[in-house]
């Protein structure tokens, strides 16, 4: 088996975004974050410890901990990836995990919920515009949906195994209703104007 990576530290992109676009949240009470595709938690740590700090405010992680055809490459052990977020989370009272399929999850979640949205689960261009779509009637107005790997796979002749389609065919969808708040490069973080 190979070593887990830690992708959230490795690709300069990430932390650096969060940073810049959630670290302005910081310790704020109430604030409702909401991550698609958890995996070790890295991501779900840095949120908990740097920016949902207030009173009332949560995460709710929604993974299945199961390989995807794009990262079986990695042969990483899938029980250990659970076992590795779960351990990381332990001593956090402010977060819950749905182990459930993200499109299951979304059909339930709650409505103009979620300051924040991570959307990092699989990377297929119709998984990731169906979880855009239907994260969209949870994200509050202001806030801010994240897209990661945005260029992921784009080296491959099939694009629609990319998530860049499905994000670009979300954002031109919804053009009218969100702004682009970053430089689109590995990751695309849209806000929420109006519904």
């Amino acid at each position: 088996m190979s070593k887990i990576p830690n992708w959230f530290e490795e690709t300069p992109h990430a932390k650096k975004n969060f940073e810049e676009f959630l670290l302005p949240m910081a310790g704020k009470e109430n604030l409702k974050f909401l991550q698609l595709g958890a995996f070790t938690g890295d991501a779900s740590v840095w949120m908990l410890d740097n920016v949902l700090t207030g009173k009332g405010s949560e995460l709710h992680d929604v993974d299945l901990f199961i390989e995807t055809p794009e990262l079986a490459f990695l042969k990483l052990e899938w029980g250990g990836i659970e076992n590795t977020y779960l351990e990381r989370t332990s001593k956090y009272t402010n977060v819950t995990l749905y182990k459930q399929h993200t499109h299951v999850f979304l059909k339930t979640a709650p409505l103009d919920y979620y300051d924040f949205i991570y959307v990092d689960a699989c990377p297929e261009a119709v998984d990731v515009l169906i979880e855009a779509e239907l994260s969209w009637f949870s994200l509050k107005v202001g806030g801010i949906i994240a897209f990661d790997d945005y260029e992921f796979g784009m080296e491959r002749v099939n694009h629609l195994k990319t998530p860049k389609r499905g994000v670009e065919t979300f954002h031109s969808r919804r053009r009218e209703k969100l702004s682009l708040v970053n430089v689109p490069t590995h990751q695309v973080w849209l806000k929420k104007e109006s519904n």
